[in-house]
């Protein structure tokens, strides 16, 4: 604690030379030294007034958009599979729409996929057997 004491102590006699340096030498940039009490008091509430309205504002919330698509690529070689994908987003409406092209081997299935979050229901359709 003694340590820390002595540091604030520092940093407080630091500041203090500063602006006397700044107030006894011709480096008085914001007129803090020349000025009258009141206008220094003035001054000083129009700079504390600006750091607040500066920490005061509140940077806007991320969200994403209402509606968006995307395509979806997936290969493992290994199963030889790969899966080739559109996808649409409706966050308005609470829905997903997904196409597919799923290759597994020599054999080659489209998908269409359609989630309705609001209805709490999910369809998966074989476009080939429909």
């Amino acid at each position: 604690q003694r340590n820390l004491a002595s540091t604030k102590n520092k940093r407080r006699l630091q500041t203090f030379r500063l602006f006397a340096f700044c107030c006894w030498s011709k480096l008085d940039f914001f007129g803090f030294c020349s000025a009258t009490p009141l206008l220094l008091n003035m001054k000083l509430l129009i700079l504390a007034l600006c750091v607040v309205g500066a920490f005061a504002q509140l940077p806007p919330r991320c969200t994403s958009p209402l509606a968006w698509e995307g395509r979806l690529f997936e290969v493992d070689p290994a199963r030889r599979f790969e899966r080739f994908a559109r996808m649409a987003y409706d966050a308005s409406n609470e829905r997903v729409a997904i196409r597919e092209e799923v290759i597994e081997g020599e054999t080659r299935e489209y998908y269409e996929e359609i989630f309705l979050h609001r209805e709490n229901l999910g369809y998966r359709i074989n476009a080939r057997t429909r």
